[in-house]
């Protein structure tokens, strides 16, 4: 009973503590605190990584700010706290990629929030502080991001050096441990340049353009490490950096101070562009001498940071190819892009060379082709555009399509497009400096000779050359970035082209003054001309030759506009009303328009009017006999001077007469027909003064007593008729030139034809030893007394489209082509004689619209309107042609033909425009007609020369 009830109370015991055992597990289990130890350590973790992630965005915000707002660099390097900016491109943009992503809020599950309530508002907080500095950072990093290129790379730059002191502060430290001296002045360098660097890194990365220039400065007088120590020690020597540690150090640091100088002062340059330009000028009056000092210091530094700028990429491949082994790959790639860079160029000049002549040879082909007047006007104008531009727009449009296929990295190809531009701008001034010479004359109608052509090629080449080399003056400027002397470069171009231009127009100022007064009204004309010689107004030339150039253009553009219908109309109407103010303000037109018709301007004017053409070499060859008879080196006494019809006898003698300063001059001309011994004889007597005589040895007697004389004999074709017993006069004449008479020197000008059959019928009685022909008058001359006088009428003058369709292929050669061509075809029709070539020449102007004058091709009467006329009517022409000018009682004389034959002869050579009647009541052969008549004639065997 007793083991009984032990044993009952041991069961009831045992339950008891079992049950209080099982009691006190489930309190435990359910106690919060057991069960959140377990489930919340993952949320403890999360918060720690938050936390951390913020204290690194903290700290990174915090060390950009104190860097951004006061230039402080972290004591442990930039790259210690933001290791990125520093790394590879790939690297940067990864992190900054990382930085931008939206982080989603961390999610608790419900357990976590229920269990781990305070560990989940921990967890919220840490996620919205780091987001807060994330956002901050953010915020400040993006504001760098949107920098100009230049500028980040400026900053990337900094950095970096920033980075590799903070490296060489280490290694000072370890080499220069035994000198403390050495080793604290080296310490104050780098202080001072961590100081100007982190200040200048402050004022690039918040754009405080007007903050760079003192930073500038202090960068620029910073001195070498050399320098710094000289001043710094007084017991400096050089010997202290002798080993290989030390002197690298100091070539490093000295590495840094250079690349601070370089990209300061490109940063410094840059705010003198837009869109922050600041004023060149601003602080010339203030502080002068600062304002010329940073000019100076800018210019200094202008070839060093050219060349930083233009090697800067390259300097970055050929750090990397160090590094990764593959320098050679690096090098002979910029070798095989240089060759190509020279190919490309070469290309480019060698095709608009071949173009240029393709052009012609197509306009040519298509003018030959083309039916259309309209449409051959057209495509003239765009050939005579395109044939002297080509070059430029080749070289301008070729290269900048070729830098488009030209891959980011290829540096030295990326030089194609600023020299091919470069090359297109030289072509392309000396196209506009040459168009703009040229131009001026043909609209001033002036001659334009070959030597002028020459001129106006060689002035627009160094005009070219003027304009490239001020072109690469801006090129390197703006590559240094900017600066003042990049505005005064644009500013010395401006003053150096007015000062130019002002020039040029005061040394052809008799072409560019009639060019410039016809585009006046004629009321305002003549007061202009005085008004152009006040030395004031001409400093303003180029500004009357822009406005002249721009208003004669617009005309011209007019002229053009006229050929569409639409506004031919509008312009018509607005004439009319013009036409209509104008004939109620003055009804009556000038009278003395009718005078200044075309024509009467090469038919009437006198050579003094015009200017004698050919006068000195003209007046060598006449004067060398004289001159050998007057200073008594050669008895001969007598010149004979033949020509054709409008060869210039005449002037010949005025040249002489001219010339003959202390000899007397006798002039005899001879109108009228003188055939008979007593006429010739009374004749001479009148002209020389002396009594009346009848044989030839009065002559002589009377000349021996009389001074030194020279006899001009003109029209001595008048002295004879061919016929029997109508010589007389002519064979008196040579008995007496023939005559001893050493004081008088005979000067006979005679009609060519005339002297040729005169040589044949007195083979024995004349023995006239000097005779000059009249030669041709060569293309240049003629092309000067037809524009010379051309030029004098005030007409303007055009070519027609078949003149304009020549193969010329350079600028010059586009202004003068046409002219060329007339001049050589009308030299080549006319023979060389001037007369001949003035009719031809306004034969060839068939259109005249107002005042121009629309020139064609020139051409003499062909032979073949000639075939029809009678023998009857040839003998009649082969006689005046022989005299020169007969009328009609002459050509019945000496013809022997019935005077009703005579008379229909010379009425069909009236109706042909082939004979003109003069004043004199005589008949003559047209200038116009003479030569082919001389053909006609000689084929039949009627004229013998």
């Amino acid at each position: 009973m007793t083991l009984i009830s032990q044993r009952h109370s041991l069961s009831q015991s045992s339950l008891m503590l079992l049950s209080g055992c099982l009691w006190m597990l489930a309190l435990l289990i359910a106690s919060p605190s057991y069960g959140g130890s377990l489930a919340c350590r993952p949320l403890e973790a999360r918060v720690e990584v938050l936390q951390q992630e913020t204290q690194t965005l903290r700290h990174q915000l915090e060390t950009l700010y104190q860097l951004e707002q006061m230039g402080v660099w972290p004591t442990t390097g930039f790259k210690s706290v933001v290791p990125a900016l520093l790394t590879s491109d790939e690297e940067i943009q990864d992190w900054w990629r990382a930085l931008q992503m939206p982080m989603p809020e961390p999610g608790v599950s419900s357990a976590e929030n229920i269990n781990c309530e305070s560990l989940a508002s921990d967890l919220k907080s840490a996620w919205q502080a780091r987001e807060r500095y994330r956002q901050a950072l953010t915020s400040m990093v993006s504001r760098w991001s949107a920098l100009p290129r230049s500028r980040k790379l400026v900053l990337i730059r900094a950095l970096e050096n920033e980075d590799e002191i903070i490296r060489l502060k280490q290694e000072i430290q370890h080499s220069f441990a035994n000198d403390d001296a050495l080793r604290g002045a080296i310490q104050d360098w780098s202080n001072e340049y961590l100081d100007t660097l982190g200040q200048f890194f402050r004022l690039a990365a918040r754009e405080n353009v007007e903050g760079i220039r003192p930073v500038w400065r202090q960068a620029l007088a910073m001195p070498t490490v050399e320098a710094y120590l000289k001043r710094a020690l007084d017991d400096y020597a050089s010997s202290l950096l002798a080993s290989p540690d030390r002197q690298n150090i100091v070539i490093a640091l000295n590495h840094l101070r250079t690349d601070l100088r370089l990209f300061s002062t490109r940063l410094r340059n840059s705010t003198f562009l837009p869109p922050t330009s600041r004023p060149i000028f601003a602080g010339i009056v203030d502080d002068p001498q600062s304002w010329l000092a940073d000019l100076l210091l800018e210019a200094r530094m202008v070839p060093d940071v050219m060349l930083d700028k233009l090697t800067d990429e390259l300097m970055r491949d050929y750090r990397s190819g160090l590094k990764t082994d593959t320098l050679p790959t690096i090098l002979s790639g910029w070798v095989v892009q240089l060759l190509l860079l020279a190919l490309a160029i070469w290309l480019l000049i060698t095709i608009s060379r071949h173009l240029r002549v393709s052009l012609s040879e197509w306009q040519q082909l298509l003018l030959e082709k083309t039916e259309s007047r309209a449409l051959m006007s057209t495509v003239s104008a765009l050939f005579w555009f395109l044939k002297p531009n080509i070059d430029w727009l080749m070289m301008k449009v070729g290269s900048d399509q070729l830098s488009r296929l030209i891959p980011d990295d290829a540096f030295i190809l990326q030089l194609l497009s600023p020299v091919g531009t470069m090359v297109a701008l030289y072509y392309f001034a000396k196209v506009v400096r040459e168009w703009w010479s040229s131009r001026i004359f043909g609209r001033s109608n002036q001659f334009l000779t070959g030597s002028q052509s020459d001129e106006i090629l060689r002035s627009s080449r160094h005009f070219a050359k003027l304009v490239v080399f001020f072109y690469i003056a801006w090129l390197v400027l703006l590559f240094a970035g900017g600066g003042r002397l990049y505005h005064l470069v644009i500013l010395g171009f401006l003053i150096t082209l007015w000062a130019g231009g002002v020039l040029y127009c005061r040394r052809h100022a008799k072409v560019i003054n009639p060019f410039l007064l016809r585009l006046l009204p004629a009321r305002y004309a003549e007061p202009a001309k005085g008004w152009l010689q006040n030395p004031l107004v001409t400093l303003l030339y180029p500004l009357w030759m822009m406005a002249g150039q721009i208003t004669d253009l617009v005309w011209v553009l007019h002229q053009k506009l006229l050929n569409l219908d639409s506004y031919r109309r509008v312009a018509t109407q607005i004439l009319r009303l013009r036409l209509e103010s104008a004939i109620v303000e003055d009804p009556e037109e000038p009278e003395g328009e009718v005078s200044r018709a075309y024509s009467y301007w090469f038919l009437k004017q006198t050579p003094e009017q015009t200017g004698i053409i050919r006068q000195e070499p003209l007046t060598e060859e006449l004067m060398a006999p004289i001159n050998a008879w007057r200073g008594d080196k050669d008895p001969d006494n007598v010149l004979l001077i033949s020509g054709h019809q409008g060869m210039g006898k005449t002037t010949a003698l005025d040249i002489i007469a001219r010339n003959l300063e202390n000899t007397p001059v006798i002039r005899m001309d001879i109108d009228v027909k003188v055939t008979s011994r007593e006429a010739m004889f009374q004749t001479i007597a009148k002209h020389l003064g002396m009594p009346e005589f009848t044989a030839i040895k009065h002559l002589v007697e009377f000349d021996a007593s009389q001074p030194k004389r020279v006899l001009l004999v003109d029209d001595c074709e008048n002295l004879f008729l061919s016929d029997v017993g109508l010589l007389e006069g002519m064979r008196t004449f040579l008995e007496c030139v023939n005559a001893k008479c050493p004081n008088l020197y005979w000067v006979i000008a005679i009609h060519r034809p005339a002297w040729d059959y005169l040589s044949k019928v007195f083979r024995r009685e004349q023995r006239i030893l000097t005779q000059y022909a009249l030669p041709k008058w060569s293309a240049a001359d003629i092309r000067k007394l037809i524009l010379s006088r051309h030029h004098h009428s005030g007409f303007k003058l055009i070519y027609d489209e078949l003149l304009l369709a020549a193969k010329a292929t350079s600028d010059a050669a586009n202004f003068r082509a046409a002219e060329t061509r007339v001049f050589n075809l009308l030299w080549e029709q006319s023979n060389g004689n001037p007369d001949q070539a003035i009719y031809l020449w306004l034969n060839a102007a068939q259109k005249r619209k107002g005042r121009k004058v629309e020139i064609g091709m020139p051409a003499k009467p062909p032979l073949s309107s000639l075939a029809t006329l009678s023998d009857d009517s040839c003998f009649v022409y082969t006689a005046i042609v022989i005299h020169h000018r007969l009328n009609t009682e002459e050509l019945v004389a000496c013809t022997n033909l019935p005077e009703p034959i005579v008379r229909h002869a010379l009425k069909i050579g009236i109706n042909l425009e082939l004979l003109a009647y003069g004043e004199d009541r005589r008949y003559g052969i047209n200038s116009f007609w003479y030569y082919t008549v001389i053909t006609l004639l000689s084929r039949k065997n009627m004229l013998h020369g």
